[in-house]
């Protein structure tokens, strides 16, 4: 025997009876005259989402929200209520497990359950002012139309809870033969090719997102982008060059790229040459002073001849 959660309580067993309270209390006045003789279980406040476990072996009798009204069923369980319940019987008694979390479903009905084994988790489902578990026992041959509605106090039962059923065992160690590791072995390597043949359809052939837009392999990315890097490093002297050379400069006779002002101011510079030889003969000829050490590369000063003389 077991808790169903391990937390204390926080409401016991016939407290709180609402048929003392004032009209004007705030039970009263959310759910009304509900429990005249008092809290027919035990609450435990533990947060939504805490694996409820089976107190002992039993029968799972029922799952889920109740319908119609508490006369509908044989618990006399108010549908509204209890909320998502499991009712499990235990054998001498019945236990009722209400409040939980719709959706953590573990167990099902008409399936038996062990001692310790999760039924589904707790909530703040039905007439519920916060996350807990509200737990209750029917005994043999309850009788609901009774006080408390036939419950009795499930301190009683959980009272047989001993050291044996709280000490953990510590599982053995299960021995596999050879013919299960390579079964185990092929199934791993089985995944393994799955695997891999999926991330080399996504290398390779990309894939569609959500939106059904198409994205290329990333391998194929990498492919195009280094492709794109060796034709940049062969072209980048030709671009250099274009640069350089396609750039526009302004003469007089109007815009000219620079390539095209070079090769014209190499053309003139061919035709004056014989002019420029032709003057330079003429010079030497008349061995005039001034125009020879004006052309001549010698940057020794002419000597004036009227100061000299």
């Amino acid at each position: 025997m077991i808790k169903p959660v391990n937390y204390e309580p926080s409401q016991h067993f016939g407290e709180n009876p609402t048929s003392v309270l004032p009209a004007s209390h705030w039970l009263i006045q959310q759910f009304g005259n509900y429990q005249p003789d008092g809290h027919t279980g035990i609450d435990y406040p533990c947060p939504s989402g805490t694996p409820v476990k089976a107190v002992t072996a039993g029968t799972v009798l029922h799952v889920g929200w109740f319908g119609g009204s508490y006369a509908d069923n044989p618990y006399w369980i108010a549908p509204g209520f209890a909320g998502f319940c499991y009712v499990v019987d235990h054998g001498d008694f019945v236990g009722i497990y209400a409040h939980c979390l719709e959706g953590g479903t573990r167990v099902k009905a008409g399936q038996r359950v062990s001692e310790g084994q999760v039924l589904g988790l707790s909530g703040n489902t039905g007439g519920s002012t916060g996350d807990h578990l509200h737990f209750e026992t029917l005994p043999d041959g309850w009788i609901t139309n009774s006080r408390m509605y036939g419950r009795i106090n499930p301190a009683t039962i959980l009272a047989r809870i001993s050291t044996q059923s709280a000490t953990i065992e510590t599982p053995k160690e299960d021995t596999l033969s050879a013919a299960e590791k390579d079964e185990i072995i092929r199934a791993i390597r089985a995944e393994g090719a799955k695997d891999r043949a999926y991330l080399k359809a996504l290398a390779y052939s990309g894939w569609l997102d959500e939106k059904g837009g198409k994205h290329p392999g990333f391998m194929l990315v990498i492919e195009e982008e280094q492709r794109r890097a060796a034709d940049d490093r062969h072209n980048l002297p030709k671009r250099v060059a274009a640069a350089v050379w396609g750039t526009v400069v302004k003469r007089a006779s109007g815009p000219i790229n620079a390539l095209q002002d070079l090769v014209n101011g190499a053309t003139a510079s061919m035709k004056t040459e014989p002019a420029v030889a032709e003057i330079l003969e003429d010079v030497r000829e008349d061995n005039k002073p001034e125009a020879a050490a004006v052309l001549s590369a010698d940057p020794t000063p002419v000597a004036d001849p009227e100061k000299e003389s």
